[in-house]
């Protein structure tokens, strides 16, 4: 880059250079069986990702030279593992069951050398959802359906960062958190496909949680949310959609917003925010697809 003055003198001058590395390994497997009461189904994911960025700043200015650097490396495994069960039932309706545990091992070392001297930080972190999930479906006409179903999860983070600057240990509120999450979800869902051409859709969504965040500070949240929906959807024909819908929304938190952490690429230092509450809000919306070109649309 290059920097002028008023005149147009050439007060500054810049020389930016990035070296970018990227490993992704990644295996899956599933299998199916089938029982005398229902289908069976596993899978599991193992991945493992390293990235490391070196980058440098050589500035030449009217005052005097000098180069920035910063090195900072990444590195991630994580484990999925998942299963679903169906069955058929009797009095009619399909009964499903969803588990899934996923376990993620995170860390993130940074080094940072300017003409003030040498900055370095370390982050690492431990993660895991564990989701268990039951559903009933059931045909209650040939245009009716019905699902109900509960699901439960746990969510945890335990992070751990420090920053030191010329070898002073620089305190960093959240340092080491511990963030847990117990959250349970009833919901109902009601389809009707009764006339020509439209669709309807009916749910309702009551969520409870609680959010317990210790280490750095002690913070107990607890939250309470019904989030209904309705969508609709028309047929005009020639490939023509009409779609309306109407819900509340909640977002997931990102838990590695409770613990401190520092980027010196973009100078920032993140405190960590323990008293976090989800974003709620409410959807309206009104589309039209046209398709065009054979595969292509327009909405």
């Amino acid at each position: 880059y290059r920097a002028q003055d008023a005149a147009g003198r050439v007060t500054e001058e810049g020389v930016f250079t990035a070296d970018n590395w990227r490993s992704n390994i990644q295996a899956t497997g599933a299998a199916t069986k089938e029982l005398e009461t229902g289908i069976l189904r596993g899978n599991i994911l193992v991945s493992a990702q390293d990235n490391e960025d070196n980058e440098s700043y050589d500035i030449f200015a009217q005052s005097g030279s000098y180069t920035e650097r910063t090195l900072t490396v990444r590195k991630s495994k994580e484990i999925e593992i998942g299963g679903d069960y169906s069955h058929d039932m009797e009095g009619g309706g399909t009964l499903e069951i969803i588990g899934v545990q996923s376990l993620e091992w995170e860390t993130d070392d940074s080094r940072d050398v300017d003409p003030g001297g040498i900055s370095l930080s370390n982050e690492k972190g431990r993660a895991g959802e564990s989701i268990l999930r039951t559903s009933w479906r059931n045909p209650l006409s040939d245009s009716t359906h019905l699902e109900l179903g509960l699901e439960g999860a746990l969510n945890f983070l335990d992070a751990q960062s420090s920053l030191t600057e010329n070898g002073a240990t620089i305190s960093l509120p959240s340092a080491n958190v511990l963030v847990e999450e117990t959250r349970t979800e009833l919901f109902s869902t009601l389809t009707y496909q009764g006339i020509d051409n439209l669709s309807l859709d009916f749910g309702v969504r009551a969520e409870e949680s609680e959010i317990t965040v210790s280490g750095g500070a002690n913070v107990q949240n607890e939250f309470s949310f019904i989030k209904p929906r309705v969508m609709a959807s028309y047929s005009l024909g020639g490939g023509t959609q009409l779609r309306a819908r109407v819900e509340r929304e909640v977002g997931q938190l990102d838990f590695n917003d409770f613990a401190a952490g520092a980027e010196f690429a973009n100078d920032t230092v993140n405190a960590g925010n323990p008293d976090l509450s989800p974003e709620n809000s409410w959807v309206y919306e009104v589309g039209v697809e046209q398709p065009i070109l054979g595969d292509g649309a327009i909405n």
